[in-house]
């Protein structure tokens, strides 16, 4: 077990990072909308993740989970067994011949957390202490990719069988419904031992793989509105991928543009792919509705991933990123989303004392030039609370308290406060009237503030601020003792940067 862990990371950090070659390929043919290609297929690659489960006798109520060495650390606990296993967690679409893929961020964090569980009933161990299982992701950083090759598809086998390993680059650490991006690189070969699991074959170069084209998902056709949604939802044979086929209905709404169609997803479809005559438009995400006749999905536009790919880029100047998607595309999107009139500001922090070594951890917040750091956390724990209890609210308006707390893992007394919670306003009653003016904000969704951490060996990072604006950005040590602001006069071009800022760590 620790054999194959460190197998693997000695993989993922050995590896270097190739220059790859690309070259754009269109399809110069029309098609019907819910038409693919073999090529869109074996783009779309089922995306896994390896965890490994401990079932601990013995180990104190309070264990925050630490390690020793490079290996769990349960202190004087008993070990009763250790399981390792690879667990589908969603779906990517390659986007280069070199191995790019783009996902969703709740599919490269899922196991990014270790789960602290304790058994229930009488599951004790063999000196009748009860056992606590520990499940965690020894290689966080990676995923493990499942690939329908193109020769097998030829002969009418559309299975997907492991074949990579994926670097995650960056990510959208705080998604939510209307942020949720990933972007990985192929580093490494891979295939599944006897055990069934993951063994890595060594860096990989000059791949040619086949990859998705883009289509501008705002200029798709109305009267030929028929698409396709291909990814692997875990439902049916966990080896093949599911193409459902539907509708293109529309935009979420004027304010956002996020794609509404009538294919059938669910879970593991999380980072697929939404195609329209063969031209990869959207990437379908966990957010899902059902209305009353029929299931409505919904899918990011790939103009989303514009600014990820940028600070992807920033991050790792050895990737190359896809030709044929289109800085105009953004002009046609018909929602008023802000990011639309963002600038891309690439960021790299050194030391104040010697800026020839640079910060590796804190966290970077983009807010207001008229609001103070402070103002910032302030809101930002309002916010949270205010979240939690608006999500509690509408929990309440389908289940029982008891279900809630129990669920939620709360008090009764707690969730029976919002139960009369119907509006959004009626959340104001409940706080202090110091914190009114934080309210007031949230409700009316004018206080500007974004947040991304620094976690680059360089002390790299990108942001995003209005164009034509000033704009702070606040550098917070990882402590919370150092603090310090800068002013960012933006224009209207699409980067900015790159600027190295000195702070004290």
């Amino acid at each position: 077990m620790t054999n194959l862990i460190k197998n693997i990371k000695r993989s993922v950090f050995l590896i270097v990072f190739s220059i790859f070659v690309f070259e754009p390929v269109f399809s110069q043919e029309e098609h019907e909308g819910d038409w693919f290609s073999l090529e869109s297929l074996s783009s779309v690659v089922k995306l896994s993740s390896l965890l490994v489960t401990y079932d601990v006798e013995g180990l104190e109520s309070d264990y925050k989970y630490r390690t020793k060495g490079g290996d769990p650390d349960f202190g004087d606990a008993n070990v009763v067994s250790a399981e390792a296993r690879l667990v589908h967690v969603g779906t990517g679409v390659v986007i280069t011949k070199g191995g790019l893929i783009i996902s969703n961020a709740h599919v490269t964090r899922a196991y990014i957390k270790p789960s602290i569980k304790k058994l229930q009933g009488d599951k004790v161990g063999p000196n009748g202490k009860p056992i606590t299982r520990v499940t965690i992701n020894p290689v966080d950083n990676v995923m493990f990719v499942g690939v329908p090759e193109m020769a097998r598809l030829d002969k009418g086998d559309d299975s997907q069988k492991l074949k990579y390993v994926a670097y995650i680059l960056t990510d959208d650490e705080n998604f939510d419904t209307n942020r949720d991006r990933a972007v990985l690189q192929i580093i490494s070969a891979c295939h599944l031992n006897d055990e069934g699991l993951p063994k890595t074959d060594g860096k990989v170069s000059d791949l040619n793989l086949p990859f998705a084209k883009f289509g501008n998902p705002f200029r798709t056709s109305f009267v030929d509105r028929k698409v396709r949604a291909m990814g692997f939802p875990g439902t049916g044979d966990p080896n093949r991928s599911a193409r459902t086929a539907g509708e293109l209905l529309g935009y979420e709404s004027e304010e956002k543009s996020k794609l509404l169609h009538t294919s059938y997803i669910s879970g593991g479809n999380s980072g697929g792919g939404l195609f329209h005559k063969d031209m990869l438009i959207g990437i379908n995400t966990w957010d899902s509705l059902k209305n009353q006749s029929r299931p409505v999905a919904k899918a990011q536009p790939i103009t989303y991933w514009f600014d990820i790919l940028t600070k992807a880029k920033w991050l790792y100047p050895t990737i190359v990123l896809p030709d044929g998607m289109k800085i105009s595309w953004i002009n046609d999107d018909p929602g008023k989303e802000s990011y639309k009139d963002e600038v891309q500001v690439l960021l790299k922090f050194v030391l104040e004392s010697n800026s020839n070594i640079p910060v590796t951890s804190g966290k970077v917040y983009v807010h207001r030039e008229d609001t103070s750091i402070n103002d910032v956390l302030k809101y930002l724990s309002v916010e949270k609370d205010l979240n939690n209890a608006w999500f509690i609210a509408n929990l309440l308006q389908y289940y029982t308290i008891e279900d809630v707390a129990k669920e939620l893992d709360l008090s009764e007394i707690y969730v029976k406060t919002f139960q009369s919670i119907t509006d959004r306003k009626q959340l104001k009653d409940l706080i202090p009237d110091k914190l009114y003016p934080y309210f007031d904000e949230w409700y009316n969704g004018t206080f500007f503030c974004k947040c991304v951490e620094i976690n680059d060996e360089d002390g790299k990072t990108a942001v995003s601020v209005p164009k034509n604006s000033k704009t702070n950005i606040t550098y917070v040590s990882e402590d919370g003792k150092n603090a310090k602001t800068f002013t960012c006069t933006s224009n209207s071009y699409y980067l900015l940067g790159s600027y190295t800022l000195p702070v004290s760590q």
